[in-house]
């Protein structure tokens, strides 16, 4: 079903993300944010690790993470 050709899409399409290690600032950013806007914990780790990589575009399909990513971020897309 996914040949060789497949592969290539995963490692094109994987050249536009960052890897964002967890560390002590993630981990404080995370509980800030949780603080500041009441967000679910894996929501404000996405959001964390977004503030962190300072990333041109944040795209994101959950209308509430959407709403205080854009408190946050500079450009955020809802999909």
């Amino acid at each position: 079903m996914f040949g060789k050709s497949s592969n290539f899409i995963y490692i094109f399409d994987y050249s536009f993300f960052g890897i964002v290690e967890w560390n002590e600032h993630l981990q404080n950013e995370s509980i800030s944010l949780i603080r500041k806007h009441q967000l679910k914990a894996l929501d404000s780790i996405q959001l964390a690790a977004a503030k962190t990589a300072g990333p041109e575009l944040f795209i994101t399909s959950d209308c509430r993470l959407e709403k205080f990513a854009k408190k946050e971020l500079k450009k955020v897309v809802f999909i």
